[in-house]
C-alpha cells in the first residue's frame, strides 16, 4: 500500500507541474559529468586527479569508470566552477583538460536545476601502448 502511495504521489507531481510522460521521458536528471572517452578498453589507467568543485581526494578510479567498463571516465562537480583534470596510465601517457561546470536551470518539468559541463564530450586517444590485452578465452566446449 505504502509503494502505491509513492507511486501516486509521483505522478501526481508531474500532472501539478503539467507535464506527461511524452514531455518529460526519462524522469529528471540529478547531475551530468564531464565524459571522457578512451580508445580501449581494458586499459592501464591508474590515476584520476580533479581540482576545483570536482576534486574527490578519496575516489579511486573505479569510481570514476564504474565497475562495468573501462570505456569512459566520467567526473561529476559539486557546484558551478572549473576544474582541472588529469588521467595518468602505468605508461606514462598522460591526459589533462580544463571543464567548465554551469547551473542547468529548472525544467518545464518541475525538476530542480543541477550542475553540468559546459563543454564535452572528450575524446582522450590514449595511445595503443596503454591498451591491455585481454587474457585467452578459456572456454571448457573447446
Amino acid at each position: 500500500m505504502i509503494r502505491g502511495f509513492a507511486l501516486g504521489t509521483i505522478a501526481a507531481g508531474f500532472l501539478v507541474a503539467g507535464c506527461s510522460t511524452h514531455d518529460c521521458p526519462g524522469g529528471c536528471v540529478e547531475y551530468e559529468g564531464a565524459n571522457f572517452k578512451l580508445s580501449c578498453s581494458p586499459n592501464d589507467l591508474v590515476s584520476v586527479v580533479a581540482t576545483g568543485p570536482c576534486a574527490n581526494p578519496e575516489a579511486g578510479v573505479s569510481w570514476y569508470t564504474g565497475t562495468g567498463t573501462e570505456w569512459y571516465v566520467v567526473v561529476p562537480a559539486s557546484t558551478a566552477g572549473s576544474c582541472h583534470i588529469v588521467l595518468t596510465f602505468a605508461t606514462g601517457f598522460t591526459y589533462s583538460q580544463d571543464v567548465t561546470f554551469g547551473v542547468v536551470p529548472r525544467d518545464s518539468c518541475g525538476c530542480p536545476s543541477y550542475i553540468a559541463p559546459t563543454s564535452g564530450p572528450f575524446t582522450v586517444n590514449n595511445p595503443a601502448d596503454t591498451c591491455v590485452a585481454l587474457p585467452p578465452s578459456t572456454d571448457a566446449s573447446e
